[in-house]
C-alpha cells in the first residue's frame, strides 16, 4: 500500500473515530448508562471467573464498582484511537511537528466533546474527562510514533516512500 493511500485511510479513520465519539456523546444519560453498563457486564462475564454464579445483588455490586472505571477507560481508548489516527494522518501529509499538532487537535476535540455534552439530556461537562481524553490522545500519538519507529526499523528503504 503506498503512502498516499495509507494517509487517506488514516484521515478517514480519524474522521470516523471523531464521529463515533460525537455519536456516543450525543446519547442521553440513560442510554449512555445502559451502554456502559452492558459493556461492564460483558467484561465481568468474560474476565471475572464465577461472576455468573453470584447472586443478583452481588452481580449488581460488582457492576456498580466497575462501571465508572470501565467508562473512563473507554473515554481514554476512544481518544487514543483518535490521537493515533490524527498523528499518522498528519505525518502522512508531512506536517511539521505532527505529534504536537495531533496532541493539540485531540485535546481541543476533548474540550469540544465535553462542551457538546452540555446540550445532551442528563449529561454535563467534566474537567476530569478532558484530562482522561487528552491522556488518551497522548497515548495514541505515542503508539503511532512507536508504530512508525518499528516500520522504519524493519523497512528502512521504504519508510518514507
Amino acid at each position: 500500500m503506498n503512502k498516499r493511500v495509507l494517509t487517506g485511510v488514516m484521515t478517514a479513520l480519524a474522521v470516523l473515530v471523531a464521529a463515533v465519539i460525537f455519536y456516543l456523546s450525543s446519547q442521553p444519560a440513560e442510554s449512555s448508562a445502559k451502554t456502559s453498563g452492558g459493556v461492564t457486564e460483558w467484561m465481568l462475564r468474560l474476565f471475572s471467573p464465577g461472576y455468573a454464579d453470584l447472586s443478583s445483588r452481588e452481580q449488581m455490586e460488582l457492576l456498580k464498582k466497575y462501571e465508572e472505571p470501565v467508562r473512563k477507560a473507554a473515554h481514554g481508548l476512544e481518544f487514543a484511537a483518535l490521537g493515533a489516527c490524527l498523528f499518522l494522518a498528519l505525518h502522512g501529509f508531512r506536517v511539521r511537528r505532527a505529534p504536537v499538532w495531533a496532541l493539540l487537535g485531540g485535546a481541543l476535540y476533548a474540550c469540544m466533546d465535553e462542551a457538546h455534552q452540555m446540550l445532551v439530556d442528563g449529561r454535563g461537562p467534566a474537567l476530569s474527562d478532558v484530562g482522561i481524553d487528552t491522556g488518551g490522545v497522548l497515548f495514541g500519538v505515542l503508539a503511532g510514533l512507536m508504530l512508525l519507529a518499528i516500520f522504519h526499523h524493519f523497512w528502512p528503504a521504504r519508510g518514507d516512500a
